[in-house]
């Protein structure tokens, strides 16, 4: 454990711990932040030793990751770093398999805690709907969410948002780009792992956050109860790459919103069903 020894772990009504990682390079300057943060909110941890992309050779990221697959779906290459990182989260998959761990916490080691987490943890099975393979705490999709909340009589949600303290919990529906902070089931790490086998094929935040590909079921909380520091990325330009063009590719952008257009169909299409328009687009 590399927590203080007055550092507790936080439980949930039946007793249970939950496990947490903080995915975090071995010699990280960023582990300090976290042992304070973690301590004085009282969340025992450990660090889970994320994989350093810069280091792997020709060799060892060939074995590791389908560039050709990735040339083809998405347009472009992943960077060392952005293997490495979706390498990291693999491996925690893995071990939830291996050793049949039901739940997991999942941090990055750019987070800031708030109260609220030792509340989420200790509630999480009452909080976290059944059907969740994920659900993410910290995120930057709230906004979006926000709207739909809003406007859930004409997306005709299937899952109502439910309020929790000053936050709600909504199911996300669309691209939601967020491995910094997320409860994750065996279910979910399942189905995550298996669209990352036998090689890497997509980003850690891609994987996680796009439903339409994993074919999970992840919520949200609105607003995220754990932010982001602003602190230099370790996946940004670290290959010296610049990764705006990557995200400011023409064939990626329609990639990503064709793919949201697909969900969103889904949802007109429910709407002419239930006015009795069905037969119309049935046809």
């Amino acid at each position: 454990m590399n927590t203080p020894k007055n550092t507790k772990l936080s439980v949930n009504k039946d007793g249970y711990g939950l496990p947490v990682f903080v995915v975090s390079m071995p010699a990280s300057d960023r582990r300090d932040h976290i042992v304070r943060d973690f301590a004085t909110h009282g969340v025992a941890f450990k660090f889970f030793d994320a994989v350093v992309g810069r280091d792997l050779t020709s060799d060892e990221k060939s074995k590791v990751y389908d560039n050709t697959w990735v040339q083809k779906a998405w347009h472009k290459e992943l960077t060392n770093a952005e293997i490495g990182c979706a390498l990291s989260h693999k491996h925690i998959y893995q071990k939830m398999v291996d050793e049949n761990i039901c739940e997991v916490l999942i941090f990055e080691d750019d987070v800031e805690l708030s109260a609220d987490v030792p509340m989420f943890i200790e509630n999480r099975h009452s909080l976290v709907p059944k059907d969740a393979d994920i659900c993410f705490i910290g995120g930057r999709d709230h906004q979006f969410l926000k709207l739909q909340k809003r406007l859930k009589w004409f997306f005709l949600r299937k899952t109502p948002f439910k309020r929790w303290r000053k936050c709600y919990i909504g199911k996300a529906y669309r691209l939601a780009a967020c491995t910094y902070a997320y409860y994750i089931t065996l279910s979910g790490a399942k189905k995550c792992l298996a669209k990352q086998s036998p090689k890497v094929i997509y980003g850690a935040d891609g994987v996680t956050g796009d439903m339409l590909f994993t074919g999970h079921t992840a919520y949200t909380l609105i607003p995220p109860i754990v932010k982001e520091r602003k602190v230099p990325s370790t996946i940004e330009g670290i290959d010296g790459v610049d990764y705006s063009v990557y995200v400011t590719s023409p064939l990626v952008i329609v990639n990503i919103y064709v793919r949201m257009l697909i969900v969103e169909f889904s949802y007109i299409k429910a709407l002419f069903i239930k006015f009795g328009y069905g037969a119309y687009i049935q046809k």
